[in-house]
């Protein structure tokens, strides 16, 4: 499974029983697909045959600048369907899948194979405050299928070259450039578009550390 905390195929958010997140309606644009959930708006926005951008917006917070997705481009062609509860948007190049019910995409390529499946139940946004000002503590996961390779997220110095089931935090200091996209051996890139702190695999576990005192030994002269 991967794991991001704090995406853009470009990426760019919990079980729907337990938290009582549901689906309410769609509202197809010229440029993307607006979904009203219980908790937000998810926007499924095309950028290119083969790029597409998730956007989860809550409590009507938007982001007020933006640094990476600067450019104006062309809106792609792209078809849009309803068939029981599927909603689906297809360049010629992508199909993305969204399950009214259980809430999760899926990212299929131009045969109908599934790339890319996002974890139901994992998407989340939990209101927090830095300094003062509000944010969103933001959560996503991806089912990642057994031998497959994952790599980028910048450069380390742990030696990892796979990063499959490997936590890292994405921080920039001396020695390290955090770069947060994640490109896979299946053939798909995902930019986790947002400018905070990232923990990328998180453990699940803590491990509590207890400081022990030696105590001192006299020496001899």
């Amino acid at each position: 499974m991967i794991k991001l905390i704090k995406i853009f195929l470009a990426l760019g958010l919990l079980p729907v029983f337990t938290f009582g997140q549901t689906y309410q309606n769609y509202r197809l644009q010229k440029d993307k697909v607006t979904i009203q959930l219980s908790e937000g708006i998810l926007n499924i926005i095309p950028l290119s045959e083969k790029a597409i951008r998730v956007q989860w917006e809550k409590d009507n917070v938007k982001e007020q600048r933006e640094f990476i997705l600067i450019n104006r481009l062309p809106v792609p062609a792209f078809k849009f369907s309803e068939a029981g509860r599927k909603l689906k948007l297809s360049t010629n190049a992508i199909t993305v899948s969204f399950d009214k019910q259980s809430l999760a995409i899926d990212y299929a390529d131009k045969t109908g194979k599934i790339f890319l499946r996002e974890k139901a139940g994992s998407r989340k946004l939990k209101a927090d405050s830095v300094l003062g000002q509000p944010c969103f503590i933001a959560e996503q996961s991806f089912d990642s299928p057994p031998g497959e390779y994952l790599f980028g997220l910048g450069q380390f110095q742990d030696g990892a070259y796979n990063l499959r089931n490997v936590p890292r935090k994405l921080i920039q200091v001396n020695s390290q450039i955090a770069i947060p996209f994640l490109y896979s051996s299946r053939g798909y890139g995902i930019l986790w578009h947002q400018y905070g702190l990232t923990n990328f695999n998180p453990t699940d576990n803590k491990v509590n550390l207890t400081k022990r005192i030696q105590p001192a030994v006299k020496k001899g002269i």
